[in-house]
């Protein structure tokens, strides 16, 4: 495991869930590429990825993202967080308790 990847996947985790989208978007790449599950079509490169961030940060300003994993490789790292936000009183991305 490499300490450098590891590091960054502290930064880039610490990084969204203070909204920092400079210190997010300074971690991507000019080629960089952003797949939203169950979203429409990936957002290609720097600037249209820091527009679906921003605009998912304008969207949902309470969103929270609770890290459940890291997986570290030689040169990557693959995080899995559980997302939650609340919609008016509904929320949604909360687990109840004892369930799934």
């Amino acid at each position: 495991m490499s300490a450098e990847i590891q590091d960054l996947a502290v930064r880039y985790g610490t990084a969204w869930a203070g909204r920092d989208l400079d210190a997010i978007m300074a971690m991507h790449t000019d080629d960089t590429v952003f797949h939203l599950h169950g979203g429409g079509e990936p957002a290609v490169g720097r600037g249209a990825t820091r527009a679906a961030f921003a605009a998912a940060l304008a969207e949902w300003p309470d969103i929270r993202f609770d890290r459940k994993r890291v997986h570290i490789g030689a040169e990557h790292f693959v995080s899995e967080y559980e997302m939650s936000l609340r919609r008016g009183r509904r929320v949604f991305g909360q687990r109840r308790p004892g369930g799934a």
